[in-house]
């Protein structure tokens, strides 16, 4: 099957790679931010702002201080809108570490 931004399965013939910028998947995100109201209402603003969809949502509150990890995977979007979301995210001040980004293949 394709893979590594290709448009379809090496057949020998003359293939080139695609744009990073415009391979379009379903990306899965891990954050650590703040445990307190709000925050998951400016994240989800960013993705929508940036034309991404929520698949699936899950927050888990750590249990050492007043913090929170925050699950998220995407419907399919472009890997530049997901990478001008992250960035985005990563400025908020809620947002206690650098967020972790993975491309969900399908």
């Amino acid at each position: 099957s394709p893979m590594l931004g290709f448009k379809k399965p090496f057949l020998g013939e003359n293939l080139y790679l695609g744009a990073k910028e415009e391979i379009e998947s379903r990306y899965y995100l891990r954050m650590r931010v703040e445990d307190k109201p709000g925050v998951l209402a400016k994240i989800a603003k960013i993705l929508g702002n940036m034309h991404i969809s929520i698949d699936t949502f899950l927050q888990k509150p750590s249990h050492h201080d007043q913090s929170a990890t925050l699950l998220c995977a995407t419907h399919t979007c472009k890997e530049r809108e997901i990478r001008d979301a992250v960035n985005e995210i990563e400025d908020l001040e809620v947002v206690k570490a650098p967020l972790s980004i993975i491309r969900i293949e399908t």
